[in-house]
């Protein structure tokens, strides 16, 4: 169900910019998708990546909310620099993002 979800994200993407292309090639239009994802969705956008337990302290590190799959994550909240036992995941923040003006991204 979740993945079917992205797809069907993703179809409606491809018409939408006349992309004729798989599913399979889709990170050569994640940049594209991410904006017309937040145009859509009114919500804000981050690139995610698994980091090592290692450097979680090194990056801004999201809650997830609800896992679709490898590709796309609904996250409520992100702890900056959390150490190794504060974080709720290891998905890090990438200094890619489009965000909305009503985030709350600074929480004491």
């Amino acid at each position: 169900m979740k993945t079917e979800y992205l797809f069907k994200m993703f179809l409606e993407f491809s018409k939408a910019y006349g992309i004729n292309d798989t599913f399979n090639n889709f990170e050569r239009y994640q940049d594209l998708f991410a904006r017309w994802v937040y145009e859509k969705e009114k919500a804000s956008i981050l690139g995610v990546q698994v980091v090592p337990d290692d450097d979680v302290s090194k990056y801004g590190i999201i809650n997830p909310k609800v896992i679709i799959d490898d590709k796309m994550i609904l996250a409520d909240s992100v702890i900056e620099k959390p150490t190794i036992e504060e974080a709720p995941s290891r998905y890090a923040v990438l200094g890619r993002y489009v965000l909305t003006n009503k985030c709350d991204y600074v929480k004491d």
